[in-house]
């Protein structure tokens, strides 16, 4: 008789997490003030040689009024703080591997998004976290970026953050 031989069904970005190309990180919190765009990016750098593709997201407020958070892809943004909070899922993994994406964000008088599509706006309630998920539907090539501007509804000033979760995987040239 044979021996008998597993066989494991993983969803794909379970298995880029085993490989340790799945990045997980935050923003700090980020202020909201009055006559400025609150904002945060998933950023994939110009020649990077990857695309990155979006698993998962969130928006928190900190806050006693709704916000809302509109998503945009966009061209990369051209300034910003880069958050040090990023790190590969697979904590096995020695050493760690680093992404090529990178998470971005600041408060500043300008909206980082010169040019860019819009793909929906959320309402998130007051001292919660709104999340999506999309499992790696969303792909970034480089100098592209995810882009989430943030405004306070109903109040001058306030906290958020955005968390990001995505994998990445070496470009492949078009058909």
């Amino acid at each position: 008789m044979d021996k008998a031989s597993n066989v494991v069904n993983l969803q794909y970005r379970v298995n880029q997490a085993f490989m340790g190309k799945y990045f997980i990180g935050h923003t700090p919190l980020i202020s909201m003030c009055p006559n400025s765009h609150a904002w945060a990016a998933l950023v994939n750098p110009p020649g990077s040689d990857v695309n990155l593709y979006l698993c998962t997201f969130t928006v928190s407020n900190y806050n006693e009024c709704p916000l809302e958070a509109m998503m945009w892809l966009a061209d990369a943004p051209r300034f910003g703080k880069e958050s040090c909070d990023v790190a590969v899922s697979n904590q096995a993994i020695v050493p760690h591997p680093k992404p090529e994406g990178k998470i971005v964000f600041d408060s500043d008088k300008k909206c980082p998004v010169s040019d860019g599509t819009s793909i929906f706006p959320r309402i998130v309630g007051s001292y919660s976290t709104e999340v999506g998920n999309y499992y790696g539907k969303i792909v970034v090539p480089p100098d592209h970026a995810v882009v989430i501007t943030l405004d306070l509804l109903g109040r001058p000033e306030g906290e958020a953050g955005v968390a990001w979760g995505w994998w990445e995987d070496r470009r492949r040239p078009c058909r």
